[in-house]
């Protein structure tokens, strides 16, 4: 009995595609020298951006700038605990991101008896 067939929903007075119509598997053609190039360009900018995120609502420049010192109601708003915990928690949350899109990074696998081709 083929198994393959009941992979695929059965539509009434339809067959259901054999291993010969299936459309062929996306492969990943992409160089693994660029998908470490964006993992570590990734990495860098949500660290980067988090530690930014974390800090500055607690610096004298979170209230104390040109756009604040414009707006009197937006300064209140911005000089608020509330706002400044949200925004390093939202810092946090990039931070977190950065590190754990480095930790699960795994190699993609190579088919059986594939070369490399260098150019």
């Amino acid at each position: 009995m083929d198994t393959t067939a009941t992979k695929f929903p059965v539509i009434p007075g339809k067959e259901t595609p054999t291993t010969e119509e299936r459309p062929p598997e996306e492969v990943d053609e992409e160089p693994l020298w660029l998908r470490r190039t964006k993992l570590v360009i990734f990495v860098a900018v949500c660290i980067e951006l988090g530690m930014i995120l974390v800090v500055m609502p607690w610096t004298p420049f979170w209230t104390d700038n040109s756009l604040v010192l414009a707006f009197p109601a937006l300064r209140w708003v911005v000089r608020g605990n509330f706002i400044r915990g949200l925004v390093s928690g939202v810092g946090l949350i990039d931070v977190w991101m950065g590190i754990w899109e480095a930790a699960k990074y795994k190699e993609p696998k190579r088919a059986p008896g594939a070369t490399i081709k260098r150019t």
